[in-house]
Order: structure tokens, then C-alpha cells, then sequence
């Protein structure tokens, strides 16, 4: 049996998001796997300047989990991406590169990983006012569930670049292309 690691806590409630997804794409796709949820204890990254302060203690843990594959659930914690894949024993499935963004397409995502440019520097990133995006993020992390995503979300094919983008545009019924299913599709593939 293979198992899976789902490196989250940047955003609690997206974690828990991105696991009840890995294990209800399982269940479908009839595929038996460990799912191991790591929550880190770090400073959020959706408004303020990306740090990654692990613990000694934080890194003693991701060393020591054997695993198959893993994942984090966070795209704006791909920008330490490199130093979460040395820190583990196992591959990690970048959420960033489990999209292709095309001409035309807008991701939605965290202020820093459009600041950073995190999909791409030729990438459209939603264009809005600057804390729409960030306000819908701290509602998901303070467990309220903003129906604004509807309103802000008007395109035809956008990308959800956040998992709490992900979380509510799946609550609420707004299709497009989504980081999150895209990465565990091919997790899914390639166990």
C-alpha cells in the first residue's frame, strides 16, 4: 500500500480541504493509500512577506516520514518549494507545475504568489481590487465561507491558484481549473 503525504498547515482549513479531496479521489478511483497530514505551525503567507522558520523540531518530523509521494497544499508555499523536497524522503507533485496556464487564463491566487510571480511572470493573475483575494483567503482561514467568490470570479476558464480559492469556488458551484484536483489526479495516475 502506497502513502501519501499531504504537507499543509499554511492555511488549516485548506489542508483539511486538500485531504478530504486526496482521500474522496481514493474512495472513487478504488486506490488503497496511507494519507499522512503534516500541519505545520507557520506564519500565513497570504499578506505579508514570505518566511519559512521551520523548527529543528518541524524538520526532525519531515525527515523522518516514509512515504511514496506528497504534496503541499499551499501554492503560495511552492516559493520554498526546493526546501521542502530536501527536507523529505520522498517526491514531492508541485501544484504549480500540475497546471498548464494558458493565453487568456487568470489565476486567482494569494497577492504574495502573484507579487512573486509564482505561476509565471507571462502569467494573467487577477487583476482586482488587492484585497479581494486576500479577504476571501482570511475568511476560509478564520472558517467562514464567503460567497464574494462569486462576484470576483467572472471568467470563463479561471484557475484557482489558492486551495481556499479552490475550497470556495467548489462550495459554491464556480467551475475551472483547479490546482488542487489537477495535482491529485496525477497522484492519482502515478500510484
Amino acid at each position: 500500500m502506497k502513502t501519501i503525504v499531504i504537507i499543509g498547515g499554511m492555511g488549516p482549513q485548506a489542508s483539511l480541504h486538500a485531504n478530504d479531496r486526496l482521500n474522496k479521489s481514493l474512495k472513487e478511483n478504488c486506490i488503497n493509500a496511507n494519507v499522512v497530514h503534516i500541519s505545520l505551525e507557520v506564519v500565513p503567507f497570504f499578506n505579508a512577506k514570505p518566511e519559512l522558520k521551520l523548527t529543528k523540531e518541524q524538520k526532525s518530523l519531515l525527515k523522518s516520514i516514509k512515504a511514496d509521494v506528497g504534496f503541499i497544499s499551499c501554492n503560495t508555499a511552492h516559493l520554498f518549494f526546493d526546501v521542502f523536497q530536501d527536507l523529505v524522503n520522498f517526491p514531492l507533485v508541485s501544484m504549480i507545475d500540475s497546471v498548464n496556464v494558458k493565453p487568456g487564463q487568470t489565476v486567482y491566487c494569494s497577492n504574495i504568489s502573484k507579487e512573486y510571480s509564482i505561476f509565471g511572470s507571462d502569467t494573467s493573475y487577477y487583476q482586482g481590487d488587492r484585497g479581494s483575494i486576500t479577504e476571501l483567503i482570511e475568511d476560509v482561514y478564520e472558517d467562514r465561507y464567503s460567497k464574494k467568490i462569486i462576484e470576483i470570479v467572472k471568467d470563463k476558464n479561471p484557475i484557482f491558484g489558492c486551495t481556499e480559492v479552490s475550497l470556495l469556488a467548489r462550495r459554491y458551484g464556480i467551475v475551472g481549473v483547479d490546482t488542487l484536483e489537477e495535482t491529485i489526479k496525477r497522484i492519482i495516475k502515478d500510484i
